[in-house]
């Protein structure tokens, strides 16, 4: 545990170092802003945009026609239900071409983070240059693994949401069954405890799988960076990493988490009392704001960064 701990100290030490650290992570801040909202324009903007544009030609065409807006109204809700099959599908296939989009431009980003976190580790020359140089051969890896492992994730909370679902579909059976013989009758009190019951079980049991699982997680990012492995080995390499020195790793992780939240709450705080200055207040906010954003990059880029540079060789 003794690592863990002074790992943790050095990282967090590492991490206020504004002087040398700080300017290529909130480059990295500007340009994960700017990529991001290119992308979401461009790949859900214009496609929705085209595809509601004509409805609103339609609802003018209605409203010069009938000299009613309610009646140009019903005839666009009439003209959206017939064409519902088709909007539905260009909606989900807009939302697929976000998610896979974003999601690779994520691995791209966070191939950027941990490369320059290594280097600065390492006390390597470092640049946002150097770590796309190096982030290049190796980001579509972690994309696949992080598909992989997002879609494990999803089933895992699937599986324990499950229960919960139904409960709630029966409550509102049972709803509509009494407004339809006329009998409102309420669900009954142990029904809804029942409800709160399994929300806490659900939440509480995804939330231990998370952290018992978080060892094994943390070493997605660094194995598909680091180590010239395809997705198959490492995947082993990970599960490998993660049982090395376990307990310990676990710790890491916990006080790595209390350590950003201690400083994001800190920094809450004091955003929320500044911003009760007029004026000069919202000014104070954005800069705190970009100074906790670019920090927290810096910081989980290092923790994971340090973690590997431990355990890799660990036997």
């Amino acid at each position: 545990m003794g690592w863990a701990i002074e790992s943790a100290i050095e990282v967090f030490k590492k991490s206020l170092d504004y002087k040398k650290l700080w300017f290529s992570y909130f480059l990295l801040l500007i340009i994960s802003l700017i990529i991001g909202g290119i992308i979401l324009i461009a790949v859900v903007g214009v496609p929705a945009a085209m595809l509601f544009s004509k409805y609103l030609v339609l609802y003018s065409q209605y409203a010069s026609a009938t000299g009613s807006s309610e009646l140009a109204a019903m005839g666009i809700i009439f003209a959206l239900l017939q064409a519902l099959p088709q909007i539905l599908t260009a909606l989900v296939i807009v939302a697929v071409a976000y998610f896979v989009i974003n999601a690779l431009w994520d691995a791209f980003l966070s191939g950027l983070q941990l490369n320059i976190a290594l280097d600065y580790l390492k006390k390597a020359k470092f640049s946002i240059g150097s770590a796309s140089a190096k982030t290049k051969p190796r980001f579509l890896t972690l994309f696949a693994l992080s598909i992989i492992f997002g879609i494990l994730i999803f089933l895992l909370a699937l599986v324990l949401f499950l229960p919960l679902l139904f409960s709630a579909l029966g409550i509102m059976n049972q709803i509509s069954t009494g407004a339809a013989s006329g009998a409102l009758a309420s669900p009954g009190a142990d029904l809804w405890v029942n409800i709160l019951l399994q929300t806490v079980f659900a939440i509480f049991a995804f939330v231990v799988v998370m952290l018992l699982a978080a060892p094994f997680l943390a070493m997605i990012a660094p194995v598909a960076l680091f180590e010239k492995r395809g997705i198959g080995a490492s995947i082993g390499r990970m599960i490998a990493l993660g049982k090395k020195d376990y307990l310990s790793t676990l710790g890491y992780l916990i006080l790595v988490g209390l350590l950003m939240a201690v400083v994001s709450w800190v920094i809450g705080f004091l955003q929320a009392a500044l911003a009760l200055i007029p004026f000069a207040g919202i000014v104070f906010y954005i800069v705190i704001s970009a100074v906790l954003g670019t920090w927290s990059m810096a910081f989980i880029s290092l923790a994971l960064a340090k973690l590997y540079q431990v355990k890799a060789p660990m036997k």
